[in-house]
C-alpha cells in the first residue's frame, strides 16, 4: 500500500529565521492535509535535536516522519513518496542523503544528513534511545561528539559506496546526532541513501533518488549567515538566498510584492560590487601588488 498525505508527519527544528515561513508554505503547498511540528532549536543545542524522538510517540498514527531543515525546501513532492517507496522496498527504517562524499559534506557517509530524512514512526519508537541519561560532549582535540553511551557508527550494513566518488569522507563523529543512527545500527536497523546533487547556481544540495533523477528538494546550508557577505564556492551568501526567493516566488510558493524584488535586486546589486571590490583588494593584496607605506 502507497503512502499518502495523511501518514506524514512532518518534523523541524527550527533556528527561527524568516525562512522557516517559506519552508513550510512549500510544505503547505504540496502536503495540505500533512501534520508539521516546528520545534524550537535555538536553545539546548544539541539535546533540542532529539526532542522529535520523544515528540512521534505521541503521533504513533502516523506511518512516517519527514524530518527537515528550515533551510530545505521541497520542490518535487512525489520525490518524498519514491524515499519512502525505496526505504520500503530495501527493507530500511530511515532515508536520506550521506554525510560524507559530497561537496558540502565530508564526514561520516554511514550518518545520514537530517537535513532531509524520512523515516518510519513505528519502528523508531521500538528503539530505546535512552534520551534521559544521554550525554554528549564535543571534544576539540578530536573535533568529535563522544557520548555517555559507547555508542558510536560502525562501517557495516549497506554503506553507500556508490556515492563516495567525487570527493573525502572520514569515518568520524563529527554531528552529535550521529547517535540516532549508531543507536538504530545497534539493533540491527540498516538506512536508505539518495544521491546529493550539487545545484552549481545556487551552490546547494539538492537530494536526489539518484544522479539522474529530478531534484526532491533545494538545501541551501549556512541559514544562520543567509543575510552575509561570505562567499560560497565563490558566491555571496546574500545573493544565493535571493536567488532562492526569487526561485520559490515563481513556483507560487510565496509571493514577493513587484516593489520590494526591484528593491532588493538593487541592493543586492550595490552589495555585490561592494563585495567584488572587496576581494579583488584583498587578492591584489595577497599578491603584493599594494606597497607598505
Amino acid at each position: 500500500m502507497k503512502a499518502n498525505e495523511q501518514d506524514l508527519l512532518f518534523i523541524t527544528t527550527s533556528l527561527d529565521t524568516k525562512w522557516l515561513r517559506y519552508q513550510q508554505a512549500a510544505i503547505e503547498k504540496y502536503f495540505p492535509t500533512s501534520k508539521r511540528i516546528v520545534i524550537p532549536g535555538t536553545k539546548n543545542w544539541p539535546y533540542a535535536w532529539f526532542e522529535w524522538i520523544t515528540l512521534i510517540k505521541q503521533h504513533s498514527n502516523y506511518k512516517y516522519f519527514i524530518h527537515i531543515d528550515e533551510d530545505c525546501f521541497i520542490v518535487n513532492p512525489a520525490g518524498i513518496y519514491e524515499m519512502i517507496e525505496k526505504m520500503e522496498k530495501e527493507q530500511t527504517v530511515v532515508c536520506g542523503v550521506p554525510d560524507g562524499g559530497n561537496e558540502w559534506r565530508r564526514n561520516n557517509p554511514i550518518a545520514i544528513n537530517s537535513f532531509l530524512m524520512v523515516g518510519k514512526i513505528e519502528e523508531i519508537n521500538k528503539v530505546d534511545f535512552e534520551l534521559d541519561t544521554l550525554e554528549l560532549k564535543w571534544e576539540d582535540e578530536k573535533k568529535e561528539w563522544v557520548n555517555n553511551k559507547s555508542a558510536y557508527l560502525q562501517k557495516k550494513n549497506n554503506t553507500p559506496d556508490t556515492y563516495r566518488t567525487t570527493t573525502a569522507f572520514s569515518f568520524n563523529n563529527f554531528e552529535p546526532y550521529y547517535y540516532f543512527f549508531s543507536r538504530l545500527q545497534q539493533q540491527e536497523y540498516t538506512f536508505s541513501y539518495i544521491y546529493p546533487a550539487f545545484d552549481k547556481k545556487l551552490k546547494s544540495t539538492n537530494p536526489r533518488i539518484h544522479a539522474a533523477s529530478e531534484d526532491i528538494a533545494i538545501h541551501m546550508w549556512l541559514t544562520r549567515k543567509w543575510n552575509s557577505d561570505i562567499l560560497v564556492f565563490g558566491t555571496p551568501n546574500y545573493w544565493r538566498y535571493m536567488q532562492l526567493e526569487h526561485l520559490l516566488a515563481k513556483n507560487d510558493i510565496i509571493s514577493i510584492p513587484r516593489q520590494a524584488v526591484f528593491s532588493n535586486y538593487s541592493m543586492h546589486l550595490y552589495r555585490g560590487s561592494k563585495c567584488y571590490l572587496k576581494n579583488l583588494v584583498r587578492r591584489l593584496s595577497n599578491k603584493k601588488v599594494f606597497k607598505e607605506i
